[in-house]
């Protein structure tokens, strides 16, 4: 897997997020790039950083990914319980991708911010540990 095998997580994780009927009813969608006029609330996959997981006779990489979840309802409460639907989904099963194994996928963070125009985001943060098939 490249560094192009970024794709092939993304695809991963906007097809095991978009599987989820709940989630879904709850959203306008999972993006990598939202649309200009896209509904709010929505989910938006990226951006991400790779680094270098090889070993003697491994070939792998660690990818930080991040996870937007936009809503304009007011206060925490509706964001936060977007992003914990996301989390559990996420954290639930094993995610299967093309060209690797995921030997790892782990939750790293969640910081929520308000934007100036009163939208507020929950950006999770994720590592996965995926070796090169």
């Amino acid at each position: 897997m490249s560094l192009s095998g970024f794709l092939s997580l993304q695809r991963a994780v906007i097809d095991h997020l978009t599987s989820d009927s709940a989630l879904m009813a709850q959203i306008s969608g999972v993006f990598d790039e939202p649309h200009h006029r896209t509904a709010l609330p929505f989910v938006l996959v990226g951006p991400l950083q790779a680094s270098d997981w090889s070993a003697q006779g491994l070939n792998g990489k660690r990818w930080r990914l991040t996870i937007r979840v936009f809503s304009d309802k007011p206060g925490d409460h509706h964001l936060l319980a977007l992003a914990d639907r996301v989390h559990d989904r996420l954290m639930s099963v094993p995610l299967a991708i093309e060209g690797g194994h995921v030997a790892a996928f782990s939750f790293e963070s969640l910081q929520t911010l308000r934007d100036p125009d009163g939208v507020r985001q929950g950006q999770l943060r994720f590592s996965a540990l995926i070796q090169t098939l």
